[in-house]
């Protein structure tokens, strides 16, 4: 093992003094240069052509990398919008599993409502074909005349092929999404459609025709299959060749291509062929305008041509649609991605530079010659009269890069001397085809150093930091390129082919560290922990690696104090996705992309609705509506929960006193994180949403989960108080769950407890359930509290809790969230309910019937 370290001297204190002896030396050195100047003209004149060179390879290498980083965007984006299908079709699927008796009507206004329609201009055409057991078969046959796909009667239904079989695949749903056509088309377009009937009409059993094999072919592999549309009309028969031009006509200046995906009775395929041909539900057929799909791409990067092609499962790629046209110069990619490598795009990414490399590397050369004549016209003038002045110049240089080298507490070397270090091992490591973990750079910072500067005085914590860097120099070695690259941050970098284990350097660091350190002024010995990020391995540049590294001391850092962690790859991929969607989410604030949803809650015992969860939803421009669980956590982190937290107090305050204005005298009750309580600001937030709203103060409740409560009780306590002053109620959320205790509890100014849905979900399927459930409600009676069970999914669970003495719940046996239309929708029809059916049977009676 090979390891560096700055310069032994200087953690003595003794000066550098490199150079001191050069001022002679040099004076006889610049007395000869006059004679020796055309020796010197003529390797100036080769370093010339040698860097001219190198300069033209630079600059390829670095028009290579910019392709590859314009490609990689490219990739992205058709990965993103290709995935964008799926996830439409997957749509589709699970519309249907909701709702299989959904109409065409039905299925083209879902397409418009939920902003599809608007977004995915790529989408031609989207159908369902529908596997039809054979005791079905009259009743779809019934439907199909009543509500025929596309909006083409048919008349009466027919069976083609005819004959008796266990299973149909007979088209259900379809719809047309082509852009906006001159009336003089319209009769072409219903020209093409009634060419093309006998394909799509309903009683076409596409299973035993022309298509079987695409649709055998999907259900058997789980994903889609793709191609030209001209590959589903080759599938047409001789009759049949006129629906196929006349299609042709209606797609013109269009590129359509088809995919076609199985929807099982499962959210996902299968895991044997078998089960997925036995559990295929339908197929949802997409088609879409490749042109369309490829055109924003070309346009978000200037002078890139893309061909899109689709690998089969057997024989050559499709080419299906080509954008843009390559420049002469321009650098090609071939691009292969999705899970099987089907999809193909051959890029062409124009140079950056008006001048080639080549080009270039002249022009740099020709400018250093140039330079070198410069210089050796003025070192023949000058040479001898500077001689003293250039020899007093070279011992002021040579202090002033010992500083620039060195960090002024520690003597260790300084951020910039380990990077520098770093960039030569791993030039020199590339160039002797070292192996790839032949060089570790280790780094590490004190735990609690803050701490003990504000307790001791910050020259206590520099004491420290000295001692700790000798440490450092004891677990390298002698030879130990040890650094302080920061504050309390240190750098070690090892280098060899016989590299220890990075987690024994990472051990070896620790231990070093642990052991009690004696300080001036402090009584006692101190302890000190350390968290450790390592990274290892051949990098670009020194900056790459230490990336890397504190990437690694990052991760240490989030699980705790005196961890350590070695770098993987996809730790940094992992930052890279926080930081976009990050990126993303301030975005959404800006562009008003969130929205509210509300899940009613009930009094158990006449079932009437009493409140409302405001409910955060986040409705993305590409992705639609993304799941609260993918994005809260990252505005937690970010901290950007305390802005959006504040419009959903406004929001939901505004939405329910509206209500209310309408007769519906509801509460609604708002989820608080613990980063919008570790300040007064919550306070603020929570006085302008009721003024600003006119809401009336009782009708609002803060929830606060359990865990939130315990991470630092008496501030959390207090600032419940001023929160309670202002006259709303707070909420205990996912009680149970975590670990307060009846005292704690006791120590909160809470109003409502809330059940979590698992122990709901325990409580009937076992006696220690049932109990656990029991305790709580009587917990919260025992304290005053209302008891709000959540996650009631079934009958015989509100049979329980209301056995219980539960006081309220809420679940999808109610209602699931709803818009605020749909709310107030709901809200009316379950008021006239009640006052139709009377007064509700008594307390713990058994169930009878749906509740809502």
């Amino acid at each position: 093992m090979r390891v560096r370290r700055t310069d032994p001297g200087v953690r003595t204190g003794r000066a550098d003094q490199r150079g001191a002896g050069h001022p002679a030396r040099l004076g006889r050195a610049l007395r000869h240069v006059a004679g020796l100047s055309w020796v010197l003209l003529v390797i100036g004149l080769l370093v010339a052509a040698v860097a001219g060179s190198e300069w033209a390879g630079t600059v390829q290498s670095q028009e290579q990398r910019a392709t590859d980083v314009q490609a990689g965007a490219i990739e992205n984006r058709l990965a993103e919008a290709l995935g964008a299908s799926a996830d439409l079709a997957h749509a589709v699927g699970a519309l249907l599993s909701v709702d299989p008796q959904l109409t065409n009507g039905q299925f083209d206004r879902w397409f418009q409502s939920e902003g599809t329609a608007a977004e995915r201009t790529d989408v031609v055409a989207l159908a369902y074909t529908q596997a039809v057991p054979v005791g079905q078969l009259a009743g779809f046959a019934a439907r199909d005349v009543a509500d025929p796909p596309f909006g083409l009667h048919v008349g009466t239904f027919a069976l083609t092929p005819p004959g008796a079989r266990s299973r149909y695949c007979l088209l259900s749903l379809g719809l047309l999404h082509l852009p906006p056509l001159p009336a003089s088309r319209s009769a072409a377009v219903s020209q093409a459609l009634g060419a093309f009937m006998g394909f799509i009409d309903p009683g076409n059993d596409q299973c035993d025709g022309p298509a079987a094999p695409l649709l055998a072919a999907a259900a058997s592999s789980g994903h889609a299959v793709t191609g030209p549309l001209s590959q589903l009309l080759g599938l047409l028969g001789a009759e049949q060749q006129a629906a196929s031009k006349a299609i042709g006509q209606l797609f013109g200046g269009l590129a359509p291509f088809f995919e076609l995906r199985a929807v099982y009775d499962t959210a996902t395929p299968p895991a044997t062929v078998a089960a997925r041909q036995a559990e295929v539900r339908g197929w949802v057929i997409t088609v879409l305008d490749a042109r369309e799909l490829l055109q924003p791409v070309v346009a978000s990067q200037s002078g890139v041509a893309v061909d899109l092609s689709y690998q089969p499962e057997s024989g050559p790629p499709v080419l299906l649609e080509r954008a843009g046209r390559p420049r002469p110069g321009s650098m090609e990619r071939t691009l292969a991605f999705d899970a099987g490598g089907r999809w193909l795009a051959e890029v062409w990414v124009p140079a950056s530079e008006d001048l080639t490399p080549t080009e270039q590397g002249v022009a740099v050369g020709g400018g250093i010659a140039l330079f070198v004549l410069l210089l050796v016209f003025s070192i023949r003038v000058l040479a001898v009269a500077r001689a003293q002045a250039v020899a007093l110049a070279e011992r002021a240089t040579g202090a002033l890069q010992h500083q620039a080298r060195h960090d002024s507490l520690t003597g260790l070397a300084n951020r910039s001397e380990v990077l520098a270090t770093v960039d030569s091992l791993l030039a020199a490591g590339r160039d002797a085809g070292g192996a790839d973990g032949s060089l570790a750079l280790v780094v590490c910072d004190l735990d609690g150093f803050k701490d003990l500067n504000d307790a001791y005085g910050h020259h206590v914590g520099d004491q420290l930091l000295r001692e700790a860097g000798d440490r450092l120099l004891e677990v390298g070695g002698p030879a130990a390129l040890v650094g302080r690259i920061g504050g309390d941050e240190f750098a070690l970098v090892v280098e060899g082919e016989e590299l220890p284990d990075p987690g024994q350097l990472a051990a070896a660091v620790q231990a070093a560290l642990a052991l009690p350190f004696r300080l001036a002024d402090v009584p006692g010995p101190v302890g000190v922990t350390a968290s450790v990020g390592v990274a290892t391995g051949l990098r670009a540049s020194a900056r790459d690696l230490l990336r890397d590294a504190d990437i690694a001391l990052a991760e240490a850092k989030a699980e705790g104090p005196a961890r350590a962690v070695v770098f993987r790859p996809e730790m940094r991929a992992a930052v890279v996705r926080r930081f976009d969607l990050e990126s993303e989410l301030r975005q959404a604030l800006r562009h008003g992309q969130f929205f509210l949803v509300y899940q009613p809650t009930f009094d158990l015992e006449g079932l009437g609705v009493t409140g409302v969860e405001a409910l955060l939803r986040w409705r993305h421009p590409t992705r639609g509506i993304v799941p609260p669980m993918e994005f809260v956590p990252t505005l937690e982190h970010s901290g950007l929960i305390v802005d959006v937290g504040r419009w959903v107090l406004l929001e939901a305050c505004r939405q329910v006193q509206q209500w209310h204005a309408q007769g519906y005298p509801v509460s609604v009750a708002v989820n608080v994180s613990g980063r919008q309580l570790e300040g007064d600001e919550i306070v603020r937030d929570v006085r302008a949403a009721l003024v600003r709203s006119g809401l009336d103060p009782r009708a609002l409740v803060v929830e606060i989960t359990e865990t939130v409560l315990m991470r630092d009780p008496l501030s959390i306590a207090a600032r419940l108080r001023d929160l309670k002053a202002l006259g709303i109620r707070v909420a205990v959320d996912d009680f149970g769950t975590g670990y307060s205790s009846m005292a704690y509890l006791q120590q909160f100014p809470v109003d409502i407890l809330k059940i979590d849905r698992s122990f709901v979900t325990g409580m009937v399927e076992s006696p220690e359930g049932a109990a656990l459930v029991r305790a709580l409600v009587q917990l919260g009676k025992a304290l005053g509290l209302v008891t709000l069970a959540e996650g009631i999914e079934d009958e015989l669970q509100l049979y329980r809790l209301r056995a219980e003495h539960c006081d309220a719940g809420q679940g999808y046996l109610f209602a699931r969230p709803l818009p605020p239309d749909e709310a107030v929708r709901f809200m009316a029809e379950r008021a006239a309910q009640l006052a139709s059916r009377g007064p509700e049977a008594p307390s713990g009676s058994a169930p009878t019937g749906p509740m809502a």
